[in-house]
């Protein structure tokens, strides 16, 4: 299940680039490939880009009243008091998010880019989707349908990288989606208690084996895992210019996927 801003994306391009990420991986551990025909992908993307569909590669939707709020308490989970008082010593004129913003959430982001360039502005963006997904019932529910529809035939593994590894473990967590065996989050904001405590996450899924990835340099979960029982946290390395890229994922929870079709 891939994550957002997949809309200038198709089902045939994404389910090209993860077989490619995967076999890769299971390349590197001695496996044999997964057949194309063993990879349902369904493009879910538009049925949750409310506010998104006309704009350019580089623009964001603007921010409801509830989206920073979300996103406030999100930076609150993420961010160190070290952070904050790096922020507080440096004074105003540093602050680099839009100025029309409320203080307290630029105050956040801007400790949040005290550990990595630009990281407030992605982790906002990525919380907002989040929190549409999350609040937004009717279309959490089309997706949800659209999902578990291509999944009737039956699958051993889920695997979702992103906003998609909420929603995986929403489909599971209801039992709409019969058989599964293992489910593979990659780079998950389920990660951010805030995302976790909307969901009533506090432990794995009944009956089946749940894997976490995280990369700790990681914008979107913090640099860390989930911590639950029930859940193997699973730290690997992206590299640096794209920690949380869903190429690397793939390639280091291959060995998860290739067996347990």
């Amino acid at each position: 299940m891939h994550g957002i801003r997949q809309l200038r994306t198709s089902e045939k391009i994404l389910k090209g680039q993860w077989s490619e990420a995967l076999n890769r991986g299971l390349a590197d551990l001695g496996q044999p490939r997964l057949p194309a025909e063993a990879l349902e992908l369904p493009h879910w993307t538009r049925l949750l880009a409310r506010g998104a569909e006309h704009l350019g590669p580089e623009e964001e939707p603007s921010l409801s009243a509830e989206d920073i709020a979300f996103a406030i308490a999100a930076l609150e989970d993420v961010v160190s008091e070290e952070e904050l008082a790096r922020v507080d010593a440096a004074g105003e004129g540093t602050l680099g998010p839009p100025q029309f913003w409320p203080a307290a959430l630029t105050r956040l982001m801007c400790a949040y880019d005290q550990r990595w360039p630009r990281a407030g502005e992605f982790f906002v963006a990525r919380m907002r989707e989040v929190r549409l997904y999350l609040y937004e019932p009717r279309l959490a529910e089309r997706v949800r349908e659209f999902v578990a529809e291509a999944f009737a035939s039956g699958v051993g593994a889920v695997v979702g990288h992103s906003l998609g590894s909420v929603i995986g473990y929403d489909l599971l967590r209801r039992g709409e989606v019969k058989g599964v065996r293992t489910f593979v989050s990659c780079g998950s904001p389920l990660s951010v208690p805030t995302v976790r405590r909307a969901l009533g996450v506090v432990e794995g899924v009944d009956g089946v084996r749940w894997v976490n990835a995280f990369d700790p340099k990681d914008v979107v979960t913090g640099g860390a895992g989930l911590g639950l029982a029930g859940v193997v946290d699973v730290e690997v390395d992206n590299g640096r210019v794209d920690p949380h890229g869903v190429a690397g994922y793939l390639e280091a929870v291959a060995g998860e996927c290739g067996t347990a079709g």
